[in-house]
């Protein structure tokens, strides 16, 4: 019996969705930061007027930006992390490396969420509105 190619599955065709949205999260903060800064120079010299929040709303954007890249990162397994620390091990030893930077990573990354959520309640509670445009509505 042959194999008949059929393309990707729907599990494939799904990931690769979410992998292109990943991108495209990314490429649109990167457009909105650059934008930003830029529309409120051209108001701020034709209007004589700017965008309420903006180096708030680029901050945040900057924010997104890091997450999504860490997200895509992690999917290309780019990572910066302890993981060849397993590689300089054998056996058990690379076993516990694997573990001791799993658990390392898992420790950073809910340190890392922990502030960034007392960092959103900061600003939401200050009434800063770029925060109130970009972070503060994701939690």
């Amino acid at each position: 019996m042959t194999k008949v190619e059929t393309g990707a599955s729907p599990a494939q065709t799904g990931w690769r969705g979410l992998a292109a949205l990943e991108n495209i999260v990314v490429c649109l903060a990167l457009l909105a930061m650059t934008l930003v800064p830029l529309a409120e120079a051209v108001l701020r010299r034709v209007a004589g007027i700017g965008i309420k929040g903006a180096s708030s709303i680029v901050q945040q954007l900057c924010l997104i930006v890091g997450m999504a890249g860490a997200v895509i990162a992690a999917r290309q397994n780019r990572l910066l992390a302890l993981s060849t620390l397993g590689r300089s091990f054998k056996g058990r030893f690379a076993e516990i490396a694997h573990f001791f930077a799993a658990v390392t990573a898992v420790a950073i990354s809910a340190s890392l969420g922990a502030g960034s959520a007392a960092f959103v309640s900061a600003e939401r509670a200050a009434g800063d509105a770029g925060a109130a445009t970009v972070a503060a509505g994701l939690l």
